[in-house]
């Protein structure tokens, strides 16, 4: 699939998580538990961009999305089969900073020690993003999305960190 491709996907997968929203939000729970059986057929059956799809922009936006509506996500997650259940387990223990990328415990044991060291890589990392960002900033006196822009471009990598003015 092409970058633009792939750039109007994750927005329109986290439309569908809003969309799912509304379903709960109307009592319409039956449904839930049939798109749960989808995202297990897509997990067990997809190819590697299919699952990362459902991983990523199907049950991070509706962790996202739910979450900043104030409702609960745990109410959508009862619904998942066991594969779909893992990898949004997965995510959750990411944005804990119990992971260093999503998966990473379904490929081995992550012990306490572990997750320790996860969280100290991860304040190491911050607080060089921090200082790149401060330096940016004051070097062009940039805004700080502006700033981020500008770091991860210096880095190489092409991508955008926001696309907020």
């Amino acid at each position: 699939m092409a970058d633009y491709d792939e750039m109007i996907l994750y927005p329109l997968l986290g439309d569908y998580a809003r969309h799912l929203l509304g379903l709960y939000q109307n009592g319409r729970t039956a449904e839930l538990s049939v798109i749960a059986q989808v995202f297990e057929r897509l997990h067990k059956e997809g190819d590697d961009f299919v699952r990362e799809a459902t991983t990523i922009g199907l049950l991070e936006g509706i962790q996202n999305n739910w979450g900043h509506a104030g409702v609960d996500p745990e109410l959508f997650a009862m619904f998942l089969l066991p594969v779909s259940r893992k990898w949004w387990d997965e995510l959750s223990a990411f944005w804990r900073g119990e992971r260093r990328f999503v998966g990473e415990g379904l490929q081995r044991e992550i012990t306490a020690d572990d997750i320790r060291q996860i969280r100290e890589e991860r304040q190491v990392f911050n607080e060089k993003l921090k200082q790149q960002i401060e330096i940016v900033n004051s070097q062009y006196g940039l805004y700080t999305i502006d700033a981020l822009r500008a770091w991860n471009l210096s880095r190489g990598s092409g991508t955008l960190v926001a696309v907020i003015d």
